[in-house]
């Protein structure tokens, strides 16, 4: 790995992971969610182009245009694609290891959180990204409403949210029925998962990850400001459920 990371980073391991796929070392990291199901994946596809892509992601970004932030921005491969054809980009992410990636990929690039009061509150976004399923990052049916409040007093009316997840519904396999089942029985919603990211000897801290349907998205967005546009789930069959949606603002933030 490059440059030694500061010692409050060592809780950061997605983006330790991020600058080890970016140094060339070894970047796979471990997932765990909170009922002991375990999966690995390389932080390399962060670093991925469009290619790699799902079509609907594709067709999404190709149709954007003005200024742009994307939120959980990783290491800026959405980023990345948009400044390329033009665009004023803001990568966005929690993660000061995303950060530092982004910013060695030539890209614009702030260490914050979705709901920071004091973050970005001078700026005016024509879009706002929540790719690689990070719708997410609306966290739970509690705080999604104030985060796509927050979103909206930050965009110019007119602005979109384009963003994609995976209906958790269609998620058939045993892990997943399971954890829906589990997921009834403590009164949450189908898809709201709670998981940590381990990469080398380094564990990060819990979080709330949220997967929603798009009636679930449509009731979240409710008096914030923005309403669901349009719905396109992808028929490649190696993204089975994933749909991507855009919301528009109809007519700036919510009173």
């Amino acid at each position: 790995m490059g440059a030694a990371m500061h010692p409050r980073d060592l809780a950061d391991p997605f983006g330790r992971a991020l600058i080890g796929a970016l140094d060339g070392a070894d970047s796979r990291v471990s997932v765990e969610r909170d009922d002991g199901w375990r999966d690995e994946y390389d932080a390399g596809l962060y670093l991925s182009g469009p290619e790699a892509w799902a079509p609907a992601t594709r067709r999404a970004l190709e149709r954007l245009v003005g200024r742009t932030l994307d939120a959980g921005a990783g290491a800026g491969r959405h980023a990345s694609f948009l400044q390329g054809r033009g665009c004023q980009v803001v990568a966005l992410d929690s993660s000061r290891g995303a950060v530092e990636a982004c910013r060695r990929r030539g890209l614009h690039a702030i260490h914050g959180a979705l709901g920071d009061p004091g973050l970005l509150v001078d700026e005016r976004f024509d879009a706002i990204l929540l790719l690689g399923h990070n719708l997410g990052l609306l966290q739970t049916p509690e705080r999604a409403p104030s985060i796509l409040s927050w979103l909206a007093e930050r965009c110019a009316p007119g602005a979109v949210i384009v963003g994609d997840s995976i209906d958790p519904t269609l998620a058939d396999d045993a892990d997943w029925r399971e954890y829906r089942a589990l997921n009834g029985e403590r009164g949450r919603r189908p898809g709201q998962t709670r998981m940590r990211i381990s990469y080398g000897d380094h564990t990060g801290d819990w979080f709330e990850y949220w997967l929603l349907s798009p009636a679930e998205l449509e009731q979240a967005a409710a008096g914030t400001g923005w309403e669901l546009e349009r719905v396109e789930f992808d028929d490649d069959e190696r993204f089975p459920g994933d749909y991507v949606a855009t919301l528009r603002l109809a007519n700036g933030p919510a009173a």
